[in-house]
């Protein structure tokens, strides 16, 4: 990772390279020591250093820009030619990453669609309101409520809980939380191992073992639930300070994005901010000029809505961030007459089916839904056109694209043109048949 890589330690590999590839992402965290040396920076409000993109460092200093880069990737941009990594792979249900992928990243990624789908009421943010209080730079509230939301995913799934990690804004609060899940283990053996069952847990060589970090020091990190406290709130007497450290700072939004992208098939917010009072009368909805404390408000609002089954309000706020391409939240309309075809045969007896599900590379041409409301999608199908019999590479991404699709937990049946035309009732045989097995192994699988 390029943006953890201080430019000075890079350069012995660099002069021994031939060839060159430098990968990062400038959206996540440089290298930083601030935490080491000043602890309590969160509570300033001035004196925080400032950090200046690579696009303003060169205009102001020029090549000798490069003597002021915090991080190898920042002194490489602009000076290599870029290729961008589009396909997102760690978030399994998109509501996930779009908050990052429209605000940090312009809706360049390409995410695959989740079979749940948003019409299924299961979307995976969970946004608690702690009501706590920021009381010398911790909220006790929100730590206890951590504890009791590992309490419930640990004793209440013994077998196989999901991996879980904790996030939170600064050292403090870290502490706190570690001190209270500590004090339960004294007193419950049983909370206690589950603890120790947790925190050496590993999936074949690679640790997924629970942890509590704070947000500097967990990129690179994921975890199948993330559970994050947000730590800032009113003081004792009622107050709110809208300030929020380095979080607040110039370069703040990537923490932001760091800590909100840690999951794979879940978050759970603990908050105990007032979200409309984070920027005040400052709010500008411009999305080429957001701030950091921004980004925090419209994040918080944005998981919220989602909590609270408010799809269409969130949608809204992307696009209105974030106006590259229209947030795909369910279906589109069928770009094809073969799909018009068995769209209009599937709905005549009975099944309900969207059109073109999912965003970019991963649209989904057609998806059937389970009978059974808030169950997702049951069955998806793709329909070949001509660009699929055309092209070499078109059918080499379309194979590798369905396997990211089934490891999403699609079930996915192809309908072939030719054998439409050629021969619709087996056809059509086939794929009723298809919607039949999808559906008694879902039922296999909830059982």
């Amino acid at each position: 990772e390029a943006s953890q890589c201080p430019l000075e330690q890079a350069l012995p590999a660099l002069y021994r390279g031939k060839r060159v590839v430098i990968s990062g992402d400038e959206k996540q965290l440089p290298p930083t020591s601030f935490f080491l040396s000043r602890a309590h920076w969160e509570d300033e409000e001035d004196g925080s250093e400032q950090t200046l993109s690579p696009e303003q460092l060169r205009k102001q200093f020029g090549q000798e820009a490069l003597f002021y880069a915090e991080d190898l990737l920042q002194a490489a941009i602009g000076s290599y030619r870029e290729t961008w990594l589009r396909v997102h792979y760690r978030s399994e249900h998109p509501a996930l990453i779009e908050f990052s992928n429209r605000v940090f990243y312009q809706g360049r990624l390409e995410i695959p669609p989740s079979c749940r789908g948003w019409h299924s009421g299961q979307i995976p943010i969970e946004f608690i309101e702690a009501k706590g209080t920021y009381l010398e730079r911790t909220n006790p509230r929100e730590a206890q409520i951590v504890v009791k939301l590992l309490a419930k995913w640990w004793l209440k799934h013994p077998g196989q809980p999901p991996t879980i990690g904790v996030v939170t804004f600064n050292n403090d609060q870290r502490d706190l939380i570690e001190d209270f899940i500590l004090r339960r283990c004294y007193k419950e053996p049983e909370f206690r191992a589950a603890y120790e069952r947790e925190r050496q847990r590993r999936d074949g060589q690679q640790d997924v073992g629970f942890f509590v970090k704070n947000l500097e020091n967990v990129q690179g990190d994921e975890r199948e639930l993330i559970i994050f406290s947000t730590t800032f709130g009113p003081d004792p007497e009622g107050n709110f300070r809208r300030y929020f450290g380095p979080l607040g700072q110039q370069g703040g939004e990537r923490r932001l994005n760091v800590a909100v992208t840690r999951a794979k098939k879940r978050i759970i917010i603990v908050c105990s901010m007032p979200i409309e009072q984070i920027c005040g009368p400052d709010l500008n909805p411009d999305p080429n000029q957001l701030q950091p404390r921004q980004c925090l408000q419209f994040y918080l609002q944005y998981a919220q809505w989602l909590s609270q089954g408010k799809i269409e309000q969130a949608r809204q706020l992307l696009e209105q961030l974030c106006r590259a391409r229209r947030v795909a939240w369910g279906q589109g309309n069928p770009e094809s007459p073969l799909e018009e075809e068995v769209l209009e045969e599937l709905q005549r007896r009975g099944y309900v089916v969207d059109c073109q599900v999912g965003d970019a590379g991963f649209r989904i041409d057609l998806a059937v839904r389970h009978p059974e409301p808030g169950r997702g999608y049951v069955l998806g199908i793709e329909c070949d056109g001509a660009t699929y019999h055309s092209s070499l590479p078109a059918r080499l991404r379309d194979v590798w694209r369905e396997d990211v699709l089934r490891g999403r937990g699609w079930r996915i049946h192809r309908v072939w043109s030719t054998r439409w035309w050629t021969n619709r009732q087996q056809e059509l045989d086939r794929l009723l048949e298809a919607i039949d097995r999808a559906l008694k192994e879902t039922a296999r699988s909830s059982a």
